[in-house]
């Protein structure tokens, strides 16, 4: 039954968003428990508090745009489209084009970014962070980053991550920002 279940929701998935969960299904042929576990962790995508649903996905997209050459960046727009997050303001943080976006968007995608190079500017991206949308947000935050990093590493480390493609926003192509990562083709 649980099989069952957890096949219908992979399903859903790939119908609502236009996304190729294979890999997903793989797991579930393999492990249903080792699925279910998974599951649990991406959970963590869904914790937002305190901070706007702009702050969340500027930190989300910049994550998994770092992560990802294409599949699971379209996901994570596509999540921010129907949450009602501006298309103008998508294209610029999937572009990677961040100075003329509202301070906190900013913040939160240099925040990301920042934690994934572990730059040194975390701390006082945080302290601002934390002034804004207090503990919570910057939690939020560190969720909604760690969370970008899940789905991408598991498709890579099960041979599904290979394939790089511009990001649809609004239904206009735009190029990740930064290009194309070592080791994979071209953007489509």
């Amino acid at each position: 039954m649980i099989t069952w279940l957890l096949r219908r929701s992979i399903e859903k998935t790939e119908r609502e968003f236009d996304y190729d969960a294979s890999y997903l299904r793989e797991i579930l042929e393999v492990s249903p428990e080792a699925l279910v576990r998974f599951g649990l962790a991406g959970s963590l995508n869904r914790y937002r508090r305190d901070v706007t649903v702009e702050v969340f996905y500027a930190a989300s997209l910049t994550g998994v745009i770092r992560a990802d050459c294409g599949p699971c960046a379209q996901l994570v727009t596509r999540f921010a489209e129907k949450d009602g997050v501006d298309p103008a303001l998508l294209r610029a943080l999937v572009a990677g084009e961040l100075a003329g976006l509202p301070e906190p968007v900013r913040l939160a995608a240099e925040y990301a970014d920042a934690v994934l190079s572990r730059a040194p500017t975390i701390d006082a991206l945080k302290e601002q962070l934390e002034a804004r949308f207090g503990p919570r947000g910057v939690i939020s935050l560190a969720f909604a980053i760690l969370g970008s990093q899940l789905y991408p590493t598991l498709k890579v480390a099960l041979g599904h991550g290979r394939t790089c493609v511009a990001v649809e926003v609004a239904g206009e192509p735009v190029r990740p920002g930064g290009g194309p990562r070592e080791g994979r083709e071209a953007y489509a």
